[in-house]
């Protein structure tokens, strides 16, 4: 398949990867998200608000005024002391629900479209059953607030056996979440694809978008490095496209490019790609960023 025209999409960038450092360092965090969001190249940011309350005010803020579409990422909530949003005890699910209410809220402060979701651990096969009720009930909730905040949720499949060994997971079981959410009359959960988790989950690209496509609407461009388990970046670290440890590099980009615009997903005005990864080792976030729009537009000749 060729094309003579790129398709209209937004482009985005995350920034918690971009400047990980933040990811501990509250002050930095606040930082490189001021300088980012002065980047124009970008109409979409991934972001969250860190810091005490009121320097999440201030990062809302930030993003708000920038214009741009906010994604805005949920922390894993597994990691999260005592939370759990596969659990079915009481006291569970009263703590992961409390912890969540403040970055919906903060991402209403935003302005954001989407909160990407992800679910909770991997169980054990006697306990899947018990744990995907769970999610599900987790999930019904978290639409709901979402929705009554003028937002909506995608959830982000993760792998299930190395690195995060989440319960969500395979493409097939996002996809039947959002299907158990409109049976319950949950409408506003979507799905997202992130092309540097499908190697990890074992999933095609093919696979992956073709199961996806009714409800698609974010994805994540990127690698992953699972060939080499010695490596500091095996498993779901998002290692920057081109590297020759990775899986992906411009021919994996245009491949993936190739599977979205196949099945239709540039027929949505709200398309969007976001570039999620860490900078080059040895090269800062701005020129590891322009490599990829190098990148980006060597795989959009090869569509």
């Amino acid at each position: 398949m060729s094309m003579t025209t790129r398709p209209v999409y937004q482009l985005g960038i995350n920034h918690h990867l971009l400047f990980a450092e933040g990811m501990v360092n509250a002050s930095i965090h606040e930082q490189t998200l001021e300088e980012l969001l002065a980047w124009p190249e970008f109409a979409v940011v991934d972001v969250y608000c860190a810091g005490d309350p009121a320097q999440q005010t201030r990062e809302a803020a930030m993003i708000r005024a920038s214009g741009k579409t906010s994604i805005y990422n949920l922390p894993l909530l597994a990691t999260l002391p005592g939370c759990d949003p596969n659990s079915t005890d009481q006291a569970t699910i009263e703590r992961t629900r409390t912890a969540v209410l403040p970055h919906l809220d903060a991402a209403a402060n935003a302005g954001a479209t989407f909160n990407n979701i992800a679910s909770g651990l991997n169980p054990a096969a006697t306990e899947r059953a018990q744990a995907w009720e769970g999610w599900l009930d987790f999930l019904s909730w978290f639409g709901r607030e979402v929705a009554q905040r003028g937002m909506e949720a995608v959830i982000e499949p993760f792998d299930f056996s190395i690195g995060k060994n989440l319960l969500i997971g395979p493409t097939a079981d996002a996809v039947r979440s959002i299907e158990a959410m409109r049976a319950r009359d949950v409408n506003s959960v979507y799905l997202m694809v992130d092309m540097g988790h499908l190697p990890i989950m074992g999933e095609s690209f093919a696979h992956a978008i073709t199961l996806s496509a009714p409800y698609l609407r974010h994805t994540h461009l990127g690698s992953a490095i699972i060939r080499d388990s010695t490596h500091p970046w095996y498993g779901d670290w998002h290692p920057p496209l081109g590297m020759p440890e990775g899986e992906h590099g411009v021919p994996e980009l245009a491949n993936f490019l190739r599977e979205l615009h196949k099945a239709g997903y540039f027929n949505n005005s709200r398309a969007s790609l976001t570039l999620e990864m860490r900078p080059y080792p040895g090269m800062d976030a701005r020129s590891s960023v322009d490599c990829w729009l190098g990148m980006m537009d060597e795989a959009w000749n090869l569509v």
